[in-house]
């Protein structure tokens, strides 16, 4: 019988990129748009240049939506790629459903995107944080900035934007532990700073209205006892004089 095994995507983009040559110019269709998947996103720089010329605005418009499907994560050089052939006024989708491609074709704009749009392969896109304002970074979601690269919170040098990852980021460990190592060294104290201890109140403070207060309570409880003798006994002496 035959014999078959899967082949991974790195065997297959050497047989993806001779399907993009034999196209010979011609754009390509939606169906091998879909049947090439996710090789389309692991081609390399000059696979994704020779893969452009060959497709054109028009047919990369109707393919976005396999696209950005993929998840892609571009370095500079496709970024570039991506712009020249598809400035953002030319696509007509918000920031949520440009997915990866939001953070790329809004690089020179980003003061005007709204980071809490952004979706998690979008941030994975971002490339530098030294791009994006402090705001911008807080207003991340958690998911999303649970996406940065260790690489970028490494390059950092501003303690605010700093502090503002670390907001957005919530408790992810792999964030949490680059950041607070570089804002304890950069401030030169360990941060977060500790939480200082609650504040004791006398032993003899007033209490507060509405607060309690055991010799309150027991003055109350006197009052309350001599008051039941004397109706008792003033009861006992009309009974006896009756």
């Amino acid at each position: 019988g035959s014999v078959t095994r899967d082949l991974s995507n790195e065997e297959l983009k050497p047989i993806a990129m001779k399907y993009v040559d034999a196209k010979e110019g011609e754009d390509f269709t939606d169906a091998e748009v879909q049947s090439l998947g996710h090789l389309l996103c692991g081609l390399a720089d000059h696979e994704w240049n020779r893969s452009f010329k060959f497709i054109s605005k028009a047919r990369l418009l109707k393919m976005l939506p396999q696209l950005l499907s993929i998840n892609c994560v571009s370095n500079e050089e496709m970024k570039l790629n991506w712009k020249s052939k598809l400035p953002k006024d030319t696509v007509d989708l918000d920031i949520v459903n440009l997915s990866w491609l939001a953070s790329i074709l809004y690089a020179e704009d980003l003061d005007d995107v709204d980071y809490r749009e952004l979706t998690g392969a979008a941030v994975r896109n971002l490339g530098s944080l030294e791009a994006s304002s402090k705001e911008s970074l807080s207003n991340l979601n958690p998911q999303a900035a649970s996406l940065i690269s260790l690489q970028w919170i490494e390059d950092l040098e501003d303690v605010d934007k700093m502090k503002a990852v670390a907001k957005s980021s919530g408790e992810d460990p792999r964030i949490r532990t680059a950041l607070t190592a570089k804002l304890t060294d950069a401030l030169g104290s360990a941060y977060p700073p500790p939480l200082p201890p609650p504040a004791r109140e006398p032993r003899n403070a007033e209490p507060q209205d509405g607060g309690d207060n055991p010799g309150a309570r027991a003055s109350a409880l006197f009052s309350l006892i001599t008051f039941a003798l004397v109706v008792c006994i003033s009861s006992s002496s009309d009974l006896v004089l009756l």
